[in-house]
C-alpha cells in the first residue's frame, strides 16, 4: 500500500493546505510518522525563515520535524527543531527538544489547526531567537528535569519546604554542601526532607512535616547548593559530564559532593538534593530554593553489577565514574520533586491566608465531613476532628468517606485521609461525644487541651445539648464559634457565628426571632420543617433512628457555600456583633418559567 494511503485524508487535507499558504518551505513530504507506519500518525520536516543575526546566534533556516496524530483535527500537534542548535530554551522539552507552543484548545478544530500550528512555531523561533520567550513580569519557569524513559531506583517524588521565610537562612550556603534526612510518608508515594544540617552548625533546618505520617527508618543523603543550576541556555545539567562542568564554573567537586551518598550503607538508593535560588517571576529577584533530587544506586548495587570482588569503594567509584553509573556520557537521574509550602501547595486556593486559626470542629457526620473537608483542602493547616460515632454504610449517600471506612470511628478516618492532602498539617481526631463531663477525665486530657488552645470551634453536631455546651465554653474561653446545620430536606442551611461580646446562642435566638416575625424573606414553615412521619426514612429493618432524604449533592453544596460565607468573615478582626446567615437551596425541579439561582443568601444579618 502506498504510503499516503496509510495518513488519514483529513490530515493529508491539512497538509495541503499548509503547503498552499507558503508560509514554510517543506523539506520532507508527508509521510507515516516514524515507527508508527500503521497507526495513521504522519509527519513531515519543512524548514523556517530567522531573523539573522540574533541574540542567541540561532541560524537563518531551522528545520523543523512536524508530528501530526491519527487523531487530527482532535489532537494537540508535536513540533521538534532538527538542529541541536535549537536547544537549551525555556517553553522547550529537554529530553527531546519539542517546542511548547499555546494550549491547543486555541486552534481551530478544523483542517486549518495545522497551519496555526505552525504559525505559532515560527512565532516561538523568532521570540527564541531574540531571547523573548521569558519576558519580565511572567512566572518563572523552573528548567526541565523531566525523565521520561530513564528507570530510576525509585518513583517516589522528593518533598521540601522552602518560602522566602527560609530563603534568608540559604543565602550563606552558596556553592556548599551538607548532610540531608529524608523519610517515606506513610499513605502518599513521597520522600519528605525532614532535615537538613550545615557544615560546622549544629542547629539543622527541619522543615514541620507532620511526624504522624512519616514512616520511621530514616534515609540519609546529601544536599548542593548551587547559585545557578542552568547549564545551557535554560538547560539544565543533561549529563554528568554537563554536571561536572557546571560545578566547576562554581569551584565545587561535583565527585566528592556526589560519593557521600553513594557509599552509604543500609539504603536501595542514594539522593543528592541539587538546590538553586528561584524567583517568583521573571527578572525579579531570588526569593526561595527549589530542590531537585538527583537519585541513584549505591555502591553494594553497583559493585554486584560489575562483579568486582574485594575491589575498593575507591577503586570501584573510579571505574563507574568512567565506564559505569556516573560515566561522563550517561544521563543525570533527575527524580521528581515538589514543594509544599503552604503558599505553593495551595496557591490554587484563595483561603490559604485566612485558615490560619486553630480550628475544632465537632461533629463528623453529612455536614462536618463536607466542612472539614473544603476547609483543609482550602489550606487549614491545624484542625482537630470530634466525634463518638462509626461510619455506617447508611451514611456513605452524604459522607465524604468511602467503603473502606465503614465501622471506623467517623472522626479518625477522616482525619487521617485529610492529612495525606497537606504533610505539613497538625490534624488530630478523637473519639468523643460534646458535651464533656464536668470533671474531665485523664483521658480527656488531650481534647481539652485541644479545646482550650483552639481559636475556633465548629459546631456540625445538629445536637442541641452539644452546641448549648459548645456556647456555654466558648463564652468562658473566649473563643469564637460557628454553628452549622440544616433543615428537613436539606432545603436551607443555617449558619451562626459568635461575636466579641454576643455569643453564639444569642445570634441563634435573635435570628429564629426574625424567622418567627417574618422580618427575613425566609418563612418559618420553610427553615424549620415539620413533615409527616410517612416521610421520614427508616435506613433498615429494626432500625429505631429514622432520618430524612437529602441527596449528598445538596449537603455538599449547602456546605460549599457555608465555608465560602465563613471564610472571609474568618480573614476579619472579631467584632462585637455576632453574624446570622441563611443559604437557601432551589427545588430541583426544573422551572419553565426562567433561571434561578440554585443557591441563594437568603438572609445575612450583624446581630448584637
Amino acid at each position: 500500500m502506498p504510503a499516503r494511503e496509510l495518513i488519514p485524508p483529513t490530515t493529508q487535507q491539512a497538509y495541503d493546505v499548509l503547503c498552499a499558504a507558503n508560509i514554510v518551505g517543506i523539506v520532507e513530504a508527508l509521510r507515516p510518522a516514524t515507527g508508527a507506519s500503521d497507526t495513521g500518525d504522519a509527519e513531515f520536516r519543512c524548514r523556517v525563515c530567522v531573523p539573522h543575526p540574533n541574540l542567541e546566534n540561532l541560524p537563518p533556516q531551522v528545520s523543523l520535524r512536524v508530528v501530526v496524530p491519527a487523531a487530527f483535527p482532535l489532537a494537540v500537534i508535536d513540533v521538534y527543531p532538527v538542529e541541536e542548535s535549537v536547544r537549551g530554551f525555556p517553553h522547550q522539552d529537554a529530553e527531546t527538544g519539542k517546542l511548547c507552543l499555546r494550549p491547543g484548545a486555541e486552534a481551530p478544530w478544523d483542517i486549518t489547526r495545522l497551519q496555526c500550528y505552525i504559525a505559532w512555531a515560527i512565532d516561538w523561533l523568532r521570540e527564541a531567537a531574540q531571547g523573548t520567550l521569558l519576558a519580565p513580569g511572567d512566572p518563572y519557569e523552573l528548567p526541565d528535569f523531566s525523565r521520561r524513559d530513564q528507570r530510576l531506583p525509585t518513583e517516589k517524588s522528593v518533598y521540601f519546604v522552602e518560602s522566602a521565610a527560609s530563603f534568608d537562612l540559604w543565602r550563606p550556603w552558596a556553592g556548599q554542601c551538607g548532610d540531608v534526612t529524608l523519610q517515606a510518608l506513610k499513605e502518599t508515594p513521597a520522600l519528605a526532607a525532614v532535615s537538613f544540617r550545615f557544615p560546622d552548625e549544629a542547629l539543622p533546618y527541619e522543615p514541620p512535616f507532620n511526624e504522624s505520617l512519616l514512616e520511621k527508618k530514616q534515609l540519609c543523603g546529601r544536599w548542593l547548593l548551587l547559585p545557578n543550576i542552568r547549564h545551557f541556555r535554560h538547560r539544565p545539567a543533561q549529563t554528568y559530564a554537563e554536571m561536572r562542568e557546571l560545578c566547576n564554573r562554581h569551584n565545587v567537586s561535583f565527585d566528592l559532593v556526589l560519593r557521600p551518598p553513594w557509599e552509604v550503607d543500609n539504603q536501595e538508593f542514594g539522593v543528592l538534593l541539587v538546590g538553586f535560588p528561584i524567583p517568583r517571576v521573571v527578572g525579579a529577584e531570588p526569593c526561595e530554593i527549589h530542590w531537585q533530587p538527583l537519585i541513584f544506586n549505591t555502591w553494594r548495587q553497583d559493585k554486584k553489577q560489575k562483579s568486582s570482588g574485594h575491589q575498593s569503594k575507591q577503586d570501584l567509584f573510579r571505574q563507574i565514574s568512567v565506564r559505569g553509573t556516573f560515566a561522563p556520557t550517561k544521563p543525570l537521574p533527575w527524580g521528581k520533586s515538589t514543594n509544599v509550602a503552604g503558599e505553593r501547595l495551595f496557591a490554587r486556593t484563595g483561603h490559604q491566608k485566612s485558615l490560619t486559626a486553630k480550628t475544632v470542629l465537632c461533629g463528623c457526620g453529612a455536614v462536618g465531613s463536607a466542612v472539614a473537608e473544603l476547609l483543609v483542602r482550602g489550606g487549614a493547616a491545624n484542625l482537630t476532628l470530634c466525634d463518638k460515632e462509626p461510619l455506617e454504610i447508611g451514611n456513605l449517600c452524604r459522607h465524604t468517606l468511602a467503603g473502606t471506612d465503614v465501622r471506623w470511628n467517623k472522626a479518625g478516618r477522616l482525619a487521617g485521609r485529610l492529612a495525606t492532602t497537606n504533610p505539613l498539617a497538625d490534624i488530630k481526631s478523637y473519639e468523643v461525644s460534646i458535651p464533656l463531663p464536668p470533671t474531665i477525665p485523664r483521658q480527656l486530657d488531650a481534647i481539652w487541651a485541644r479545646l482550650c488552645d483552639a481559636d475556633l470551634l465548629i459546631d456540625c453536631t445538629t445536637d442541641e445539648g452539644a452546641f448549648l455546651w459548645l456556647d456555654q465554653f466558648a463564652r468562658t474561653h473566649h473563643k469564637r464559634l460557628v454553628s452549622i446545620f440544616f433543615n428537613f430536606g436539606a432545603t436551607m442551611l443555617t449558619l451562626c457565628a459568635s461575636g466579641k461580646t454576643t455569643s453564639c446562642k444569642r445570634v441563634c435566638e435573635l435570628l429564629y426571632k426574625d424567622i418567627q416575625t417574618g422580618q427575613t424573606p425566609v418563612a418559618e414553615d420553610q427553615w424549620d420543617v415539620r413533615p409527616p412521619q410517612n416521610e421520614y426514612v427508616l435506613p433498615g429493618a429494626g432500625c429505631w433512628h429514622p432520618t430524612f432524604p437529602a441527596a449528598g449533592s445538596h449537603v455538599w453544596m449547602l456546605a460549599a457555600a457555608a465555608v465560602n460565607v465563613l471564610i472571609p468573615y474568618l480573614a476579619k478582626p472579631l467584632c462585637t456583633d455576632g453574624l446570622g446567615v441563611l443559604i437557601r437551596r432551589s427545588p430541583t425541579d426544573v422551572d419553565i418559567a426562567g433561571p434561578r439561582p440554585l443557591l441563594e443568601i437568603a438572609w445575612l444579618k450583624a446581630y448584637r
